[in-house]
């Protein structure tokens, strides 16, 4: 039997971008914008990518990594605030096991004092 654990922490990433909120916000609403800059596997591994902006909606992508094994992470949006916040949870796995599971918060600031 694998011996699983839980560990909980947090921690925070800040980006700056020399573009207005609402440009940041759309290229994490809109499908094809959110897989151009989020597909780690771009090169040949994704198998699988959707999405459904709302909150309840889904992103789901599934990539081949180096090695064989099959990655999927899914999303699911449980808040969405135009132009300001989105919060969601998503699950890892890779190869049919459970990697990590997610609660995540993103902010959208365009004042220039603030992380984007």
């Amino acid at each position: 039997m694998i011996e699983r654990s839980a560990t909980h922490g947090s921690f925070v990433l800040e980006r700056r971008f020399t573009a207005s909120r609402a440009r940041v916000f759309r290229a994490w609403s809109d499908p094809v914008a959110k897989k151009r800059w989020s597909d780690c596997h771009a090169d040949g591994g994704t198998t699988d990518y959707s999405m459904d902006f709302r909150p309840g909606g889904r992103e789901i992508h599934r990539a081949i990594l180096p090695g064989g094994a099959v990655q999927q992470i899914e999303k699911v949006f449980l808040e969405i605030v135009p132009d300001a916040r989105i919060i969601f949870a998503y699950a890892m796995e890779a190869g049919g096991r459970s990697l990590s599971a997610s609660l995540v918060t993103t902010e959208f600031h365009d004042d220039g004092s603030e992380p984007c």
